[in-house]
């Protein structure tokens, strides 16, 4: 009984997060300008996109000023933060669980050693990176085609071959 009558209340949340937030962004924002508004159809699906500095400003921009009710996918990471998750819920968005949220750090250190190898030509002439473990369990805590960052990077290295428990290759997948 309690689902249903907060199911019922979903339009007034979303209304009701809606103007509050229309709100807060006039006194940041005096004006917000819309180009192109008559290219978005009235009924039928349509995907927003934005190239954001900060997703939740842009988000509540295209929230405020669109006609119509929009649905959001958020990361599950915002989701269970407990004022971002609560209203994302009351605007009926929809959590997804990225890559880089269930990143984990490995155990041991490793280094990067670059050799000229068989291993190249057979996979398309890209550069092969031998990688020595120390106290690594590349076996059991990673697979092929897993995606390995080095600390203070965000540029992953794609496992190619799992030799050992302390020896695997990868490959830098944006290299030609």
């Amino acid at each position: 009984m309690l689902q249903v009558f907060i199911s019922e209340l979903k339009p007034i949340l979303y209304f009701t997060t809606k103007v509050f937030f229309h709100y807060i962004l006039s006194i940041f924002f005096r004006d917000v300008q819309i180009v192109g508004r008559d290219n978005i159809p009235t009924h039928g699906p349509v995907i927003f996109t934005s190239n954001h500095a900060n997703q939740f400003i842009d988000s509540l921009v295209v929230m405020c000023t669109c006609q119509r009710t929009l649905s959001y996918i958020v990361a599950e990471k915002s989701w269970n933060r407990n004022i971002i998750g609560h209203l994302a819920w009351a605007i009926g968005a929809v959590p997804v669980r990225r890559a880089q949220d269930s990143a984990v750090a490995g155990t041991g250190t490793i280094t990067l050693i670059k050799e000229e190898s068989e291993m190249e030509q057979e996979i398309e002439e890209i550069p092969v990176i031998k990688v020595q473990g120390n106290g690594t369990c590349f076996l059991s805590d990673l697979n092929l085609a897993d995606k390995i960052r080095l600390s203070g990077s965000s540029h992953g290295l794609k496992v190619t071959k799992i030799e050992s428990d302390e020896i695997l290759y990868v490959r830098d997948p944006e290299e030609p």
